[in-house]
């Protein structure tokens, strides 16, 4: 099976991820000795990100803009460094993109141009610093420049390692299925009755235990209608209980997460 991140999904949750960390951007020109052209605009976010840092800067050429620029939006490594932590999945296009439009949406300025370093290794055997890690890669991206973007696919095995290495979440042995009666935790046992649980069974399919650290919840999806509980029949949204499970979100559902783990 694969699963499949949309460019609809990836663009939304980068977005939302760019406005929760910094928040409703500003800026800072930086002129030449002439004091009247601007070389640079350092771009600003909430005040606690990186020490007051400018995690993005938009440098305008002839200094470090890249070459047939005007605006070169470029992130700072320990910004990059920090988006990479919750989006594992770094769509270099599609990312670029999504800048481009969150800067203009904030500040009304248009970059043509991206550029900003990904897919990091942590090798402290370079240093004295046990923080500290070194790019591998660096995306330069031309907006203007028409490229197709592809659909994203993870196989089960590769979004399990992604999610555990990546992500530093281990969901093994905390989803389980319920295929009759004698699964079901003793806590369910005034929730639902054996015979009601054996016609669910067969007509949707199994029910799951998902176990996060502060309750047990069952999930079925009943022909797209994903219900999710506890045992006190409160229910949750899918949303909620990926972030119960620890997971940021990456546009994956508890059916991805699921084929993955169990």
């Amino acid at each position: 099976m694969k699963v499949v991140i949309t460019k609809k999904q990836y663009k939304n949750v980068a977005y939302k991820l760019l406005k929760t960390i910094l928040g409703e951007l500003r800026y800072e020109n930086m002129y030449e000795n002439d004091e009247r052209t601007i070389q640079s605009i350092y771009i600003y976010g909430k005040s606690n990100i990186l020490d007051d840092i400018s995690p993005m800067t938009i440098w305008f050429p002839p200094t470090m803009a890249n070459e047939g620029c005007k605006r070169d939006l470029t992130l700072d490594g320990e910004f990059s460094h920090m988006l990479e932590r919750f989006i594992p999945l770094f769509k270099t296009k599609l990312f670029s993109k999504v800048l481009v439009q969150y800067v203009y949406d904030e500040l009304g300025i248009k970059c043509d141009c991206v550029q900003y370093d990904y897919d990091f290794i942590h090798d402290p055997g370079q240093s004295d610093d046990e923080n500290a890690f070194y790019t591998s890669k660096t995306n330069k991206y031309n907006v203007k420049k028409k490229k197709n973007i592809k659909e994203s696919f993870l196989i089960e095995s590769k979004l399990k390692n992604l999610i555990i290495d990546r992500l530093g979440v281990d969901l093994t042995g905390m989803i389980e299925r319920i295929n009759d009666r004698y699964d079901l935790p003793i806590e369910f046992d005034n929730l639902i009755n054996p015979r009601i649980l054996d016609v669910y069974i067969n007509k949707y399919g199994p029910l799951y235990l998902i176990k996060t650290n502060e309750k047990n919840l069952l999930y079925q999806n009943r022909d797209g209608n994903k219900v999710i509980g506890d045992y006190m029949n409160r229910t949750y949204s899918e949303s909620k209980v990926i972030e119960l499970l620890g997971l940021p979100p990456i546009g994956l559902s508890i059916d991805d997460i699921i084929s993955a783990f169990v």
